[in-house]
């Protein structure tokens, strides 16, 4: 297709300025018009809070004055709170790790005996052991096992536990290292 420009040199520059003159009109208007549009929907939130400024002020000065009043009392929670923290962290080396030794005393338990109290007491360092087995061998099979257990030291036994041959309900004391 054949593309004619009958323009002058000089009409073509005119016309390239107009229409550059136009877009910058458009992109402008447009930019006004969006500026305008933000202030008209900005000016009630504006407005409101001119009007909530010397009830915030009011506010605020009450808070500072009540948190000044219980500053004392945040004190002695805090001193308490620190008393109590170094409580606990002197006594921490002192405590026995209970899950790591119930678990184990679970893993080791044989299926004919089931167990119905573990407990740990760190003071004299001992575990007590209480349930029912359905034979002699099976508990004497336990006794051997929580023996073998590095974290314990020895493992006690009343003469009432062996007595019986099957359906022993027993109780054990473990002393821990």
């Amino acid at each position: 297709m054949l593309n004619l420009n009958l323009l002058p040199p000089e009409e073509k520059r005119r016309l390239q300025y107009t229409i550059w003159t136009r877009a910058v009109i458009a992109i402008g208007g447009g930019l006004s018009l969006g500026l305008g549009v933000f202030i008209v929907l900005l000016l009630p939130a504006w407005l409101f809070l001119k009007a909530e400024e010397p009830a915030l002020f009011d506010a605020l000065t009450f808070e500072r004055r009540a948190y000044s009043q219980a500053a004392p009392g945040v004190a002695s929670d805090v001193r308490t709170l620190n008393r109590l923290a170094r409580f606990v962290d002197e006594h921490a080396g002192r405590r026995v790790p209970a899950y790591a030794l119930i678990t184990e005393v679970l893993r080791v338990t044989p299926a004919p005996i089931r167990l119905q109290e573990v407990v740990v007491q760190a003071s004299p360092g001992e575990l007590r052991i209480a349930g029912f087995s359905a034979t002699r061998q099976a508990l004497l099979t336990f006794i051997q096992s929580l023996e073998g257990n590095p974290r314990i030291a020895s493992v006690s036994s009343p003469l009432s536990n062996l007595v019986r041959e099957t359906n022993i309900t027993f109780t054990l004391t473990a002393k821990l290292r």
